[in-house]
């Protein structure tokens, strides 16, 4: 039976958050935490399918927001603001009877739907393989990972950090939220795009933080905070969610650099396997080469449409000029 279930319901989520924390290929995306701080901040209608069993068991469910969009109508999206949520089941024909079971009911309220990831093949979904996903691979020993990151630029620049006397601190309160803020206002300023509003992040902080799903670290030289990155914690893999730093620091002292070191040996020591990188646009050569340089692999991250005769907003063949304008458009809209 597919049933919707309800962010503000205290046992539905406690339900929801149990069956994704024991499945293997749950993320902190799926979480209610992170969908709760999405609908929050920006009013976004979520609808949250669940297949269910006997005795009300989960045997497959899906977080979704419907977005509307001036151009293609309405459409159901797993998940805006993440890198990827794909449909989570106890086994492949729950997923695919969850998905057929979706794409009839939302054929009432949405012209569209977009999955953020891997599904079972389906003929009412097309696939692109456009995206790529990047992971370390973790050990008990930290040193057995610095060995493999680059010596001449990631290993020289966290040593630099280390010189010009960098300290970093773990912030999981307000008073961190708010320097990271300050730094990610700075950020978005410099690549021309607008920034999330703050209360997002105290969101996070509300939903996630406190949650302990979480933790944000801040580098700081002679106490002013130049850089901040904020991860998420599931199962065995740390997520590495959003980095921001003072512009005008970066080159000096080369925080981020010492920042992601940090969350790698704190993770070492703290059991994960796996520092998750996130999503890559393969047209940024720079953030490649950047990932690889740690050491991470690099893998096809798969995006699925339905219909299948559905093309998403990019395009591979897109000329630069109108991929700046569309991504423009999607920050504004805050996709």
């Amino acid at each position: 039976m597919l049933t919707l279930f309800h962010l503000d319901n205290v046992l539905e989520m406690k339900r929801w958050d149990t069956f994704v924390d024991a499945h293997p290929d749950g993320t902190p995306f799926h979480l209610s935490g992170w969908l709760k701080s999405i609908h929050e901040t920006y009013s976004l209608e979520p609808w949250l399918f669940v297949l269910e069993g006997k005795e009300q068991s989960i045997n497959a469910l899906a977080p979704f927001f419907r977005m509307k969009h001036p151009f293609q109508g309405n459409r159901l999206v797993s998940l805006p603001f993440s890198d990827y949520c794909a449909p989570l089941g106890l086994d492949e024909a729950f997923v695919l009877e969850l998905l057929q079971r979706i794409i009839d009911k939302a054929v009432l309220f949405a012209k569209k739907i977009e999955i953020r990831g891997p599904i079972p093949d389906m003929p009412d979904f097309n696939t692109r393989l456009y995206y790529k996903r990047h992971t370390l691979q973790l050990s008990p020993d930290p040193e057995n990972v610095m060995n493999r990151i680059d010596k001449r630029t990631i290993r020289y620049n966290i040593r630099k950090a280390q010189r010009e006397g960098l300290d970093i601190v773990e912030a999981n309160n307000p008073k961190g939220i708010e320097a990271f803020q300050r730094l990610h206002i700075l950020t978005r300023k410099k690549h021309g795009i607008p920034h999330q509003p703050k209360s997002f992040f105290m969101a996070l902080a509300r939903n996630l933080l406190a949650q302990k799903r979480a933790f944000l670290l801040l580098a700081a030289h002679d106490s002013q905070v130049i850089a901040a990155s904020f991860f998420m914690e599931h199962q065995k893999t740390i997520f590495y969610k959003y980095n921001v730093s003072h512009p005008t620091m970066l080159i000096k002292f080369s925080p981020n650099h010492l920042l992601t070191w940090k969350a790698i040996e704190r993770g070492c020591r703290s059991g994960f396997e796996r520092l998750d990188f996130g999503r890559t646009d393969p047209g940024n050569q720079g953030l490649m080469r950047y990932k690889k340089m740690w050491g991470a692999e690099v893998q096809d991250l798969p995006y699925c449409y339905s219909p299948a005769s559905a093309h998403p907003f990019f395009r591979r063949e897109d000329s630069p000029s109108l991929k700046f304008y569309k991504q423009l458009w999607l920050s504004l809209i805050h996709i």
